[in-house]
């Protein structure tokens, strides 16, 4: 774990105060990645708390996957391998050219690729997935304002799900279809460009790429 110290404004009293920030997590703080502990604070003048969003990766060793949260404002070519100069150049090098890597853009993202990888699947997959049972809840519930849906791993029924985030916030959850997942993973995937496959950057943006149909797609990123 590496940290460093960064200054906020607290979001209720508008004071400046410094706060210690996880640059690089690993497994051994990941009920805090999930949670978005690590992001939380308590303003020592107010004591309001505040939500704190910064720029930095979550690294499993054991799994080989490492999860960039970035700024999407800040331009850069490559955020990852920038990143990862704050390890020494062979630990870099070991991340570079044997980890599952990804970047994303908020909290809620962070903790949904870390639970995908943790339980073996294909965030590719499941980014396909989405897309389709968006398009099916959709017609099937033409009043529900669905924004987003999120992977989620119910424990207690062993049963991988998504839960759907509406403009009201988050509400009912849909099991994952087990044979549309395993016929896109076995279907569509090796049928994917080189540069579809292999891109660190897998959201919405990337599936509807990936189907080969949304005009506003963002370049992909290697």
């Amino acid at each position: 774990m590496k940290t460093e110290v960064i200054q906020y404004a607290c979001h209720q009293c508008g004071k400046i105060h410094e706060m210690p920030a996880i640059r690089i997590a690993d497994e051994t703080m990941e009920k805090e990645v999930l949670h978005a502990e690590i992001f939380r604070t308590i303003c020592p003048s107010c004591h309001g708390e505040n939500a704190i969003y910064y720029p930095m990766a979550y690294a499993d060793h054991a799994r080989r996957f490492l999860i960039q949260l970035i700024d999407p404002s800040e331009e850069c070519e490559d955020p990852i391998s920038e990143f990862l100069d704050e390890y020494d150049p062979e630990e870099k090098e070991e991340i570079l050219n044997h980890y599952e890597l990804r970047t994303v853009v908020s909290s809620n993202q962070l903790a949904e690729k870390i639970l995908i990888f943790e339980h073996g699947r294909d965030d590719r997959v499941l980014e396909l997935c989405k897309v389709i049972l968006k398009g099916t809840l959709a017609s099937q519930y033409p009043d529900l304002k669905i924004r987003n849906l999120f992977y989620t791993f119910r424990a207690a029924q062993k049963e991988d799900q998504f839960s759907i985030e509406t403009d009201d916030g988050f509400g009912q959850a849909v099991q994952l279809p087990e044979d549309l997942y395993e016929g896109i993973l076995s279907d569509a995937i090796p049928k994917l460009p080189e540069k579809l496959r292999h891109t660190r950057e897998v959201d919405e943006d990337w599936a509807f790429a990936a189907m080969g149909y949304h005009p506003y797609a963002k370049p992909l990123k290697s």
